[in-house]
């Protein structure tokens, strides 16, 4: 007897074995509120896993998206900052090279012109 079982069991793959059981309709209800009792254990897990993370001083998966969420933030309210900073530099910068550029070369022009006619615009 022990022989047959033992080559029975052998003979059948286990994924067969899964497979008949899944399929019996005396397993179903045993197999649901297993499945039930699962998903009520995995929400109570749920709860109370924030809490004894707390407790050893461990951030929870809500607490690092948090954080993470705080550093994106953080970090792109310095880069538009650093770019408002940088902008007024730049435009003082741009304006300062327009304004000079055009007197000089205006006064350059006006003095070689002088020169070429002979006359003294200095001393006048």
């Amino acid at each position: 007897m022990k022989q047959k079982a033992t080559d029975l069991f052998e003979s059948v793959s286990l994924s067969e074995i899964a497979g008949k059981l899944l399929s019996s309709k005396r397993m179903q209800p045993v197999l649901n509120k297993s499945f039930e009792q699962m998903m009520k254990l995995k929400s109570r897990l749920d709860a109370v896993m924030p809490m004894a993370l707390g407790l050893l001083n461990m951030p929870s998966v809500d607490d690092i998206k948090r954080l993470n969420n705080e550093v994106a933030r953080l970090g792109s309210l310095l880069t538009e900052m650093s770019q408002k900073f940088e902008a007024p530099k730049k435009s003082k910068r741009k304006r300062h090279i327009r304004r000079t550029r055009p007197a000089v070369q205006a006064t350059a022009q006006k003095e070689s012109a002088d020169a070429a006619t002979g006359h003294d615009t200095k001393s006048a």
